[in-house]
């Protein structure tokens, strides 16, 4: 039994909780932290874990052989690289971190370490995403690609307040889409021209829309995030040669369409993501197998997140930076 701490028990962290303690065979929930005292002992008497309210000290724990780490961006670099530098594996909440240089930061710590890191870009667990992808040859060579995501205002005190780095939804969701093309195309972001505004969050923008070009690869891309409706949609549409690809990944349904033929491939069931997720964390481990996402994919997605900044900054299209090379740690033999 993989024994798993979980840091952070905000309404996700509670999530992966649940699922590490009821959904995922070969694996227990042993501890849990969180700030507040009463809340992580409450959550941990349920589930029969221990608890504290310092992430240092669980992951000190002898019952806890990997965490889990749910907290607001800004503390990513710190907890993972605490856990990392001391051997400890890391499945770590998207973004990978607040800021650029922190992500090269923590690339180097992952590399130095070689202690393993899954980035949990959970929308590549969706079984309508994943089938959608599978079936990309039947559409003949990718033109284009729209995606967006439109859900209610998040009533988050980190999401709300004053940063000297970004906290909106560009960071917060937006990578989760640049992830998504990624994955989907297996190509890299070119290219970005950015628009947002600040609807309902005073602070940070919660509605914007990104045009892209990608390298090597001649598909137009357009993104959409809109966190400022009473009401909630995922959507995806894929337009190939021969035909597209239409995914609703908040119902999990996707469809083929040929000509005037609408074929269902996958019939809307919502499915959660996260045990799909924790079973591969656990089964690479066990296998000693490389993370499928990895501390560079983090990277590569923040790469995307500060051309959009730019862009927004100047008012034009930016270029996307080239690969960041970290030196690898020196050989000792």
């Amino acid at each position: 039994m993989l024994g798993v701490g979980v840091i952070g028990l905000g309404v996700h962290g509670q999530r992966y909780a649940r699922h590490v303690a009821q959904d995922v065979a070969g694996m227990r929930l042993a501890a849990v932290c969180r700030r507040n005292a009463a809340a992580a002992e409450r959550l941990a008497r349920e589930y029969g874990a221990r608890w504290c309210t310092d992430a240092e000290e669980l992951v000190e724990l002898p019952e806890v052989d990997a965490v889990v780490i749910v907290t607001p961006p800004p503390t990513h670099l710190p907890l993972a690289a605490m856990a990392l530098q001391r051997g400890m594996p890391v499945l770590l909440e998207k973004p990978l971190t607040q800021a650029l240089e922190e992500a090269f930061e923590l690339e180097r710590i992952a590399q130095a370490t070689g202690t393993p890191l899954l980035l949990a870009q959970t929308l590549r667990y969706n079984p309508a995403l994943q089938i959608a992808r599978r079936e990309l040859p039947r559409i003949g060579p990718v033109r284009s690609m729209t995606a967006s995501q439109r859900l209610p205002r998040a009533d988050l005190a980190w999401q709300n307040t004053e940063s000297t780095h970004p906290l909106g939804s560009i960071l917060n969701t937006g990578v989760h889409l640049f992830d998504l093309v990624r994955w989907m195309l297996e190509s890299e972001f070119e290219k970005v021209y950015c628009l947002a505004h600040r609807m309902e969050n005073p602070f940070h923008e919660d509605l914007f829309k990104v045009q892209a070009t990608l390298r090597e690869h001649e598909a137009l891309i357009a993104l959409e995030v809109a966190k400022c409706t009473q009401s909630r949609s995922s959507n995806l549409e894929i337009v190939g040669e021969r035909g597209q690809l239409w995914v609703d990944y908040h119902l999990d349904q996707t469809v083929l369409v040929q000509g005037e033929q609408h074929t269902i491939l996958r019939r809307a069931r919502p499915e959660p993501t996260l045990p799909h997720l924790l079973r591969d964390f656990a089964q690479r481990l066990a296998d000693l197998d490389p993370m499928p996402i990895s501390v560079h994919d983090g990277v590569r997605t923040l790469e995307v997140v500060e051309a959009c900044y730019r862009s927004l900054a100047e008012s034009r299209h930016e270029f996307v930076s080239r690969p960041h090379l970290v030196t690898p740690p020196p050989n000792d033999d």
